[in-house]
C-alpha cells in the first residue's frame, strides 16, 4: 500500500528525531491500528515484510512498541501520551547532557563584548524571538516594544506574551506601539498591565507595492539593549534581525530616537535618560567632554 499523505508528517517529525525511515513508518503505522502482524504493518506502512521486523526490534528497544510472542508474532504501539512523553523525555535529558557537556568545555579564549561595536544579526523568527525573550527577561525598569500587525508573521508568540506580562509583574513599566489594531488587542488580551502609545512609525513602512521589506518588531530595553527586526516577503516572508546589547554604539542611540517621537514624555527627558546610560559607560557626553563643561 503507498504511503497516503496524511502519514507523511509525523513520518517526518520522527525522522527528524532519530528514528530511521522504516522505524518512523512502522510506528506510523501502528498507530493507526489496534495491533499487527509484519503483514499488515508492511502493506499499511509501505514498506518490506522483512525490514518490518527489524523496525520493530528497534522500536521496542525503544520502548516504542510491545510485542507479542506469538505465530506470527505480532505488534501494537504504546498509547500516543505515552510515547510523545518518552521521547519528550529522552531529548530532555539529550539537552541536559549537550549543555553540561558544553559548559565543562573550556574556553580558547575570552573576547570583550563591551566595545562600541557590539552589534550583531540574528536570522529566523524564532531565533529572533527567543533574543527578544532575553531582553525582557533581563528589563529592570522599561520595555518598548513596536510591533508589525501583518497576519502572515508569528511576532507576537505566546511565550513572548507570557515574558511581558511576567516583566510586569515584576514591576516594569511595558509601554506598546502596534502597527495594527488588531496586534494591539493580541497584546493588551495577555498583557493588560500594558500602556499603549502611538509609535508613529508608519513611515517606516512601505509606501510603494515595489517595497518587499518592512518592519518587523523594535524593541528597547532599559534605553541600553535594542533589537531592530525587517519583514522581507519575497516568495515567503522571513525576519532578520540586528541588536546590540551595548549601551554606547549609534544602533541602540537611533533605536531611543525613533521611539521618542511616539513615547509620551518630553524629548529632553529621553536625552536625559540617554546621558544617564551613557555616564554608566564612563562616557557621560561626547567627546570626552565632563557634564561641567556641557553646562558652560
Amino acid at each position: 500500500m503507498s504511503n497516503e499523505p496524511d502519514q507523511s508528517e509525523p513520518i517526518e517529525i520522527l525522522r527528524e528525531l532519530g528514528l530511521k525511515e522504516y522505524e518512523a513508518r512502522s510506528f506510523v503505522a501502528l498507530t493507526r491500528i489496534p495491533q499487527g502482524s509484519a503483514k499488515e504493518v508492511s502493506e499499511i506502512a509501505d514498506v518490506p515484510r522483512t525490514r518490518v521486523y527489524d523496525a520493530v526490534d528497534q522500536l521496542q528497544s525503544y520502548g516504542l512498541v510491545d510485542v507479542q510472542h506469538s505465530t506470527p508474532q505480532r505488534f501494537r504501539a504504546i498509547p500516543i501520551d505515552e510515547a510523545i512523553a518518552l521521547l519528550r523525555r529522552e531529548f530532555d535529558e539529550r539537552f541536559d547532557s549537550l549543555r553540561e557537556s558544553l559548559e565543562a568545555i573550556e574556553p580558547v579564549g575570552e573576547e570583550s563584548l563591551e566595545s562600541g561595536a557590539n552589534v550583531w544579526t540574528t536570522s529566523g523568527e524564532e531565533a529572533i524571538t527567543s533574543r527578544a525573550i532575553g531582553f525582557i527577561d533581563s528589563a529592570e525598569e522599561e520595555i518598548v516594544f513596536v510591533l508589525d500587525g501583518d497576519d502572515e508573521t508569528e511576532l507576537t508568540p505566546k511565550r513572548l506574551l507570557d515574558r511581558l506580562r511576567v516583566a510586569t509583574e515584576r514591576g516594569v513599566t511595558v509601554y506598546v506601539g502596534a502597527l495594527s489594531e488588531g496586534t494591539y488587542k493580541e497584546v493588551q488580551a495577555t498583557v493588560p498591565e500594558v500602556e499603549v502609545f502611538e509609535s508613529e512609525l508608519e513611515w517606516l513602512q512601505p509606501q510603494t507595492e515595489k517595497e518587499d521589506e518592512r518592519i518587523g518588531r523594535l524593541l528597547l530595553v532599559d534605553r541600553g539593549r535594542v533589537l531592530l527586526s525587517s519583514l522581507s516577503s519575497g516568495n515567503s516572508v522571513s525576519e532578520t534581525a540586528i541588536w546590540s546589547d551595548s549601551v554606547g554604539n549609534g544602533l541602540t542611540i537611533i533605536g531611543r530616537r525613533l521611539l521618542a517621537a511616539g513615547l509620551d514624555r518630553e524629548g529632553e527627558n529621553l536625552d536625559s535618560a540617554e546621558n544617564r546610560a551613557g555616564s554608566h559607560d564612563g562616557t557621560g557626553g561626547t567627546d570626552g567632554e565632563s557634564g561641567d563643561e556641557r553646562e558652560q
